[in-house]
């Protein structure tokens, strides 16, 4: 996992601000994902799996509201 590509799904997710609503949603300090990001410390491997479940409840979460959306046209 690249810096720039966490940065891209962190963005996907939760908009220009999102380092604090990742770092809450992964349970781990803020701190550690602006490590991450500047490159000081290592991305864990294990991240993309949480990452992964979160890109696929978000889809979840947008399909179900897309479906109400065209069925209420």
């Amino acid at each position: 996992m690249t810096r720039e590509r966490l940065s891209h799904i962190g963005q996907l997710l939760y908009g220009p601000r999102w380092r604090d609503p990742l770092s809450d949603e992964l349970r781990i300090a803020e701190r550690t994902v602006r490590r991450w990001i500047a490159g000081s410390i290592p991305i864990p491997d294990s991240i993309k799996r949480d990452l992964a479940r979160l890109c696929r409840e978000r889809a979840s979460e947008l399909n179900a509201v897309a479906k109400e959306l065209e069925e209420n046209r």
